[in-house]
């Protein structure tokens, strides 16, 4: 017997953690492993900016607590 177990697009994905700091109202999130890449939330008005070039097999784990 023969047991295959399909590859979800999801297990194919690196994880990174980022870094958080605090910017006035704004949390910047960055990755030391991908260059360029930032998000930012707001955090009265929830807006979330991205930028910088992220591949599609990178997820990207943004801790939401403050760190200075």
């Amino acid at each position: 017997m023969t047991v295959v177990f399909p590859i979800a697009e999801t297990a194919l994905q690196s994880v990174h953690h980022c870094e958080a700091r605090q910017e006035g109202s704004w949390i910047v999130y960055t990755c030391k492993r991908c260059p360029g890449y930032e998000r930012k939330i707001h955090q009265d008005t929830g807006q979330i900016a991205i930028k910088g070039p992220v591949p599609f097999s990178v997820e990207h784990v943004c801790d939401r607590r403050k760190r200075q």
